[in-house]
């Protein structure tokens, strides 16, 4: 895994006797894994956060941030703005994060990582903002 993407690397075509790549006239096609798409519903007092599965993952780290849209998750210490981490088979997280506070909106981002806690893919985001109604 050269790029440490999670996924094994693949060398595409053949090589020569100098261990140079030659063109084998052959065509391949990978699977390119499905978007991590996010929703979001807020019940309750409560928002959840649902995903799809995804093969070969080891968890997913739930990341938010608090009147900040755009923050940027880290993925290593100090795993700024890490919330959870929700082990498979669960596909859903929930928490009483601002819900109702027109002062505190919260945006959340999943990451999916393997067994050595690198990314494999990367969600939408999604938000919880509340609005104060004039009378």
């Amino acid at each position: 895994d050269v790029n440490s993407d999670g996924f094994d690397d693949v060398a595409v075509g053949a090589y020569n006797e100098d261990a140079e790549l030659v063109d084998d006239g052959r065509v391949y096609v990978f699977a390119v894994p499905p978007p991590l798409v996010l929703s979001i519903n807020v019940t309750g007092g409560q928002t959840v956060i649902q995903w799809p599965e995804v093969i070969d993952v080891a968890e997913f780290w739930v990341y938010g941030a608090e009147n900040s849209s755009y923050f940027q998750p880290e993925l290593t210490s100090p795993w700024t703005h890490l919330l959870a981490q929700v082990a498979p088979p669960a596909l859903t997280w929930t928490s009483s994060n601002g819900v109702g506070i027109p002062s505190h909106d919260w945006t959340y981002l999943l990451v999916a990582v393997n067994a050595w806690g690198q990314e494999m893919l990367r969600s939408n985001r999604v938000g919880e903002f509340d609005y104060s109604s004039l009378p």
